[in-house]
């Protein structure tokens, strides 16, 4: 291990946040592999007039730690063109309160939309680095994933 690491650099890695299209406005996306759900700013959805549709009857979601979420104020559906993936793809987000780090950063890629896109894009050898490294991250949580269901006789899901 590099000596040169500070203690912070040790504990939380680099974000990983790419440009992705809204109705004509670039914003900045974190690629969130971690997370299961993704998520817009409530101030970008309202700033893109974007309707934002109540939650609370679909989903109940659980943080980190077993923390209730009742933040979500609603969800939203949208196009999102994805310009380092030339693709675009209906999307559905979790729309959240305003925090200091999505003031910069509106958007989370969760895995609810990476693995499709993973999907639809894994072969490509010219991704730019953070998608290289998210998708190589997904892969290996599905094989390894795979190998524990299969080596402990369940039955995996598609």
């Amino acid at each position: 291990m590099s000596k040169s690491l500070t203690v912070i650099d040790r504990l939380v890695g680099s974000s990983k946040e790419v440009s992705v299209v809204f109705g004509g406005s670039s914003v900045s996306a974190l690629l969130g592999s971690g997370s299961m759900v993704s998520t817009i700013s409530k101030s970008l959805c309202d700033r893109l007039g974007l309707q934002c549709h109540p939650v609370q009857e679909l989903l109940s979601v659980e943080g980190v730690g077993g923390q209730k979420r009742g933040q979500y104020q609603g969800y939203m559906e949208a196009a999102i063109s994805f310009p380092d993936l030339s693709v675009d793809h209906y999307v559905l987000l979790l729309v959240v309160p305003d925090t200091s780090y999505n003031e910069t950063t509106p958007v989370l890629l969760g895995t609810n939309i990476l693995q499709v896109l993973m999907e639809g894009n894994f072969d490509s050898k010219t991704h730019p680095g953070s998608w290289q490294m998210v998708f190589k991250a997904l892969s290996m949580f599905y094989v390894i994933s795979y190998k524990l269901s299969v080596g402990a006789g369940c039955e995996t899901r598609n």
